[in-house]
């Protein structure tokens, strides 16, 4: 639960004021960066060893899988797209994404919408219920018994 502090009390306990709710978020924040920092220096002690195994996942590579019986077997991995793909963002930027629509699709959804801005609305409601079809039922009666 959040407390506001007031002037007093906050120069009291050597805070500047604010919620308590605000202090555990800076706190949370900087254990978020420092997990950060720790995990960018883990990826860049081993940034060789993740480029090729990225590189032979988009590649395709051969693994070599020994059985419990001491046989090897030699299996070829094929290239995996999501890393193709993954690895020419990273060099290359997304591509933009564009929608394309012909010139006839377009004046065939322009010419649509001005119908439907410029088409008259007509109230077909009735009034007053014309027959005891038309009125609705009170909880409890079935349609179509007349009262």
């Amino acid at each position: 639960m959040s407390r506001n502090w007031t002037k007093e009390e906050a120069s009291r306990m050597g805070k500047k004021g604010g919620s308590v709710r605000g202090e555990q978020m800076r706190v949370q924040k900087l254990e978020k960066q420092k997990a950060r920092q720790h995990l960018i220096r883990k990826i860049e002690e081993h940034t060789e060893q993740l480029f090729e195994a990225w590189r032979d996942a988009a590649l395709g590579h051969f693994v070599e899988v020994e059985t419990p019986d001491g046989k090897v077997n030699v299996y070829k991995k094929s290239p995996d797209a999501k890393a193709i793909k993954d690895m020419f963002d990273r060099a290359f930027g997304k591509p933009d994404q564009k929608v394309l629509i012909d010139l006839e699709a377009e004046q065939r959804i322009d010419t649509a919408l001005d119908q439907i801005a410029s088409a008259t609305i007509i109230d077909i409601t009735p009034d007053e219920p014309s027959s005891d079809t038309d009125t609705i039922p009170s909880e409890g009666e079935a349609i179509g018994d007349s009262a």
